[in-house]
């Protein structure tokens, strides 16, 4: 189970590592962001989404790993 959680970070790494250059391109709307100061609420709500989407995950994960577990040990 740890295996697989640390491969499925791993890739999400990865593909946040490969998307990063084509979010940099700087346009208009950005510039609004940074001008107004808005920016920091941008970031922060896209975090906090982020951070929500992951402890989602990570708690699935777990559900999923004990239902398997169960179904696991009534065959046996």
């Amino acid at each position: 189970m740890i295996k697989s959680t640390v491969v499925k970070a791993l890739q999400v790494m990865l593909v946040m590592l490969i998307a990063t250059p084509l979010l940099a391109q700087s346009n208009g709307l950005e510039n609004t962001f940074f001008e107004s100061g808005k920016i920091k609420v941008v970031m922060g709500v896209a975090i906090i989404i982020f951070v929500g989407i992951a402890i989602y995950l990570f708690r699935l994960d777990k559900k999923i790993s004990k239902l398997e577990k169960e179904i696991y040990d009534e065959k046996n």
